[in-house]
Parts: structure tokens; sequence; C-alpha cells
């Protein structure tokens, strides 16, 4: 029996020393945590620095200077600036006379294109084809054709019209004949112009 109470009392033991083991490495742990989380340096509020004499004059020379910089009013816009106008002094360099103004608005006008292509000779083949259609056409005026080359396309145009009901006329008759022609914008010749 003493041994069954000596077996008894070991195993408590052990079960006692266990649970004491067990308690005194979580303290540890908990020390060790605790520790290592807590700070070294001494904690203190930091106080405002006091203002200098030469940020007091950064500041006042700031306020000034924004104050003057500042003045929107002049950039504002008011009701009466949109019907008021801006006459830019341009340099007689880049003055044109009146003379030299009507040469350069008077080459611009319209043609008829017949075809835009990339294949040169059906260019010269319509361009051929139209010359000796317009030779037997009955027209006020035969229509000079050009073959004009803008890259990547050559492009066979017809006449020059100084006016676009005039050149829409001339369409009439010939797409007739070219039914896929149609009036573009582009400088032409005033010595040949069809009115």
């Amino acid at each position: 029996m003493r041994s069954k109470q000596r077996g008894t009392r070991s195993e408590s033991e052990r079960v006692r020393q266990n649970n004491m083991g067990q308690l005194l490495t979580s303290a540890i742990i908990v020390i060790v945590l605790a520790t290592g989380c807590a700070t070294t340096a001494d904690v203190r509020e930091r106080e405002e620095p006091a203002e200098t004499e030469t940020e007091a004059e950064i500041e006042s020379v700031l306020d000034q200077s924004t104050a003057d910089a500042l003045d929107l009013d002049k950039y504002r816009t008011r009701l009466d600036d949109q019907f008021s106008t801006v006459e830019n002094e341009i340099p007689d360099v880049f003055r044109t006379s009146e003379n030299e103004q009507n040469n350069i608005d008077g080459s611009t006008g319209f043609r008829i294109q017949l075809v835009s292509t990339n294949d040169r000779q059906l260019a010269d083949s319509l361009a051929l084809a139209f010359d000796m259609w317009a030779d037997t056409a009955d027209v006020a005026r035969r229509p000079i054709s050009y073959i004009q080359f803008r890259q990547p396309a050559y492009r066979v145009h017809v006449g020059d019209f100084m006016s676009r009901r005039i050149a829409i006329e001339y369409l009439g008759v010939i797409r007739r004949f070219f039914p896929g022609s149609w009036i573009v914008h582009d400088q032409i010749d005033t010595s040949s112009i069809i009115d």
C-alpha cells in the first residue's frame, strides 16, 4: 500500500511540477514580451519652437507680396468684354497688299475629280479618254484635264471653276460618261477659268 501511496504522490508531484514548469515558462514569455515592447527612451511632449525674427519677417514679406501679386480684378472678365475688339499690331513685313490677296484668293476654286488611283496608267488612260470625250462634247467651253500626284494616289482633275454652281452644272454633264466623278476644292489655273 505504501508503494501505491508513493506512486500516487509521485504522479501528483509530477503533474504539479509539470504545471509549475508550464506556468513558469508562460510567465517568462510574458515578461520577455512586455520588456521587448517597452520603450527605452523617455517619452516627452514636443514643445513648439518659438517664432524667430526671420520667420516673422518672411511671413510679412509673403503677405505683402501676395497681396500685390494676386490682384485678380484685372484678369476677370466683364459683360462688356465680349463686345470689345482687340487690334493687334501686325508688322509691315507680314502684311500683304490687296492686289496680292486678290491673286492668292483668285487661284483657289473647284475642279471635278474623275478618279483617285495608285495606278499611273489608269490615270493616264482616263485623262486621255476625257480629252477625247471633251473634244466631241457639246459644252460651252472645253475643260482641261490635269493629272496630279498627291501621295499615295494619282488624281485626275478636270476644269477650272471659280463658282461651285458652275462646277455642279458641268458635273451633271460629265457624270453621264464618268459616273464616279465629284467636285473638289483645289488650286486652279486662272487663265483657263470656265464661267
